[in-house]
């Protein structure tokens, strides 16, 4: 540590201390860092646009023609760096500055518990007809024109990533897709967001609520909200039991790759597939996996001796 960090450290009134030790500094710095990354994206984007003569307003409307490799290649590139600089960067600088010790315990607070693996495995499981009820409940209601807009920019943007058939596409999606914004969102999300307002409020359901609403609204895809509201609150409140943030890495990398393998092998359909609407969920099994769930949550507050059934 040098000697200004040592200075710093001990002056109560330094803005490197309000950053490093206030919640208020702790949540200025990392919003910050998200909206230095992407701004940095921005001027990435209108930089590479240049570079290539790609028209980017019609990129980011999804309105890429099947023949048009090169506009395929940026976007490509932009989802990327989009990844990187958006989460995976500032929530390590966030941590960095914050909690180094945790950035060296690797995400794992407490020793590792492999036995808090299957509990996650069936909680997230078991929580999936949820989820398909509410995505159902989700596209019951009529949403603004600009909402609207934004979905259709956002679905011709994944259809003309995953029309693709190739094995080499495929692959690629799998890693920008599916991995990467695993990695960056969970760290952003669980292992800063999450731990600061834990920290903050002393109430883990507050930041799991709260951060799972982020979570989904800052995806700007409002036809998903509710769904990924309730992924959102699922992961946080697996992270809040096992402290591993590598479970949570796992499953929300197993949900977006199942959706993309889903996609590769339909590829004739994808242009229907965000038209077509979910059918009514089966009630019965809906209520069934809630109590399930129910009871896996309440099963997860008692001592580990009791959770490691599972």
């Amino acid at each position: 540590m040098t000697n200004l960090e040592e200075y710093n450290e001990g002056n109560p009134n330094s803005a490197y201390h309000f950053l490093k030790a206030s919640p208020g500094g702790k949540l200025i710095l990392l919003a910050v860092l998200a909206l230095a990354g992407s701004i940095l994206l921005s001027l990435f984007t209108l930089f590479i646009g240049k570079l290539s003569g790609t028209d980017m307003t019609l990129l980011v409307q999804g309105q890429i023609e099947s023949t048009d490799k090169n506009a395929w290649y940026v976007l490509r590139i932009l989802l990327v760096f989009n990844s990187i600089m958006v989460f995976i960067i500032p929530a390590y600088i966030y941590n960095y500055i914050v909690d180094r010790n945790y950035l060296n315990q690797y995400g794992i607070e407490e020793p590792k518990n492999i036995n808090y693996w299957p509990w996650a495995f069936m909680l997230f499981t078991v929580a999936m007809p949820l989820v398909i009820a509410s995505a159902w409940a989700n596209q019951q209601i009529d949403l603004p024109t600009w909402a609207q807009q934004s979905e259709d920019n956002i679905n011709g943007i994944i259809e003309s990533l995953l029309k693709n058939s190739s094995i080499p596409s495929f692959v690629f999606n799998i890693v920008v897709m599916a991995f990467l914004p695993a990695v960056g969102e969970e760290w952003f999300f669980r292992a800063s967001f999450q731990r600061l307002l834990s920290s903050w409020f002393k109430k883990e359901w507050i930041a799991i609520i709260f951060t799972g609403f982020i979570f989904s609204l800052l995806h700007f895809q409002f036809e998903g909200f509710l769904p990924r509201f309730i992924l959102g609150m699922i992961l946080g409140l697996i992270f809040s039991k096992t402290k591993n943030i590598w479970v949570c890495i796992l499953l929300h990398f197993l949900f977006n790759a199942i959706q993309i393998t889903t996609a590769f092998f339909n590829t004739d359909k994808l242009s229907n597939l965000n038209k077509e609407q979910i059918p009514t969920p089966n009630w019965w099994i809906v209520s069934l996996c809630s109590i399930i769930l129910i009871y896996l949550i309440s099963s997860s507050s008692k001592p580990n001796t009791e959770v490691n059934e599972y």
